[in-house]
């Protein structure tokens, strides 16, 4: 039976919920940014029949413990280098946007702990990470003045509608789902990326961590088509159980050169639909 657990990481509790047969190979789901575990909760069902799925709430995201002010990605790699730690067998490991950046950084570090590796729209260069988080801060701000007004969860799903009042894609369902996310969040989950980038994200390397996370398992690797993002998919796993159609394809601009992996926004929000001028 699926249940919601705490695994106690040493600078923080992780929430996470276990579903699946005990016995199977374990799949650990990382989220995207400012969202939650339940992200994948379409997904996990299917996904439990055959694997022992671990989805995890990030620190300062969901039910996990907040860390104020200690948000940057070697953070976040440390908590979940922790949980994979405590688990039998090797990992396949996924992760979308920040999880994704986060799943990377582990493949590459600890390799024989994975099995596979499943990416879903990771930005892969710094350069495009900065420009991401650049033109993020707006909207982050209206994100987080909102929480500010809010007095309850409902009231923020209330002021969330009425900021995106008339944008295509933005349904009842995803202004509830995000309400619940922005409610849970951490107020200073943003401030080390908006603050120092170069602190957030030191030393991070998609390409160079690619190449060395994947040099063994270039024959399991399959990019997902024009249609959506980018996707490295493992054996085992077929791509119409870990595809998503949260988002549209991305704009060329948006999109990292040379690969399919784009980032439209966070939370199922475009850039383009975050209003900033109230």
């Amino acid at each position: 039976m699926p249940e919601e657990k705490i695994f106690n990481a040493k600078a923080a509790n992780l929430n996470y919920l276990d579903w699946g047969p005990p016995s199977a190979d374990p799949l650990v789901m990382l989220h995207g940014g400012a969202w939650s575990w339940q992200e994948y909760l379409s997904l996990i069902p299917s996904l439990a029949q055959k694997w022992h799925v671990y989805a995890l709430d990030f620190r300062g995201n969901g039910r996990s413990g907040w860390v104020p002010d200690t948000y940057r990605l070697q953070d976040f790699v440390e908590d979940n280098a922790q949980f994979l730690g405590r688990l039998k067998a090797p990992t396949v490991l996924a992760g979308h946007s920040l999880g994704g950046v986060v799943a990377l950084i582990l493949a590459a570090r600890f390799p024989d702990r994975l099995k596979a590796l499943i990416l879903e729209d990771p930005p892969i260069t710094l350069e495009n990470y900065r420009k991401i988080i650049e033109s993020s801060r707006d909207m982050f701000g209206v994100w987080l003045e909102l929480k500010k007004r809010a007095q309850s969860e409902h009231e923020l799903g209330l002021l969330l509608a009425e900021e995106y009042t008339g944008y295509p894609g933005v349904t009842s369902s995803r202004l509830l789902f995000f309400a619940r996310c922005l409610w849970q969040l951490d107020p200073t989950f943003f401030s080390t990326m908006l603050r120092d980038f170069e602190e957030f994200a030191a030393d991070y390397d998609g390409q160079q961590l690619l190449a060395s996370a994947l040099p063994a398992r270039r024959n399991q690797v399959r990019r997902r088509d024009d249609r959506g993002g980018g996707l490295l998919a493992a054996e085992g796993l077929p791509q119409r159980e870990v595809r998503s159609d949260r988002r549209s394809r991305p704009p060329a601009s948006s999109r990292e050169p040379g690969t399919n992996t784009g980032v439209v926004g966070h939370a199922g929000f475009s850039r383009r639909n975050c209003r900033s001028d109230r």
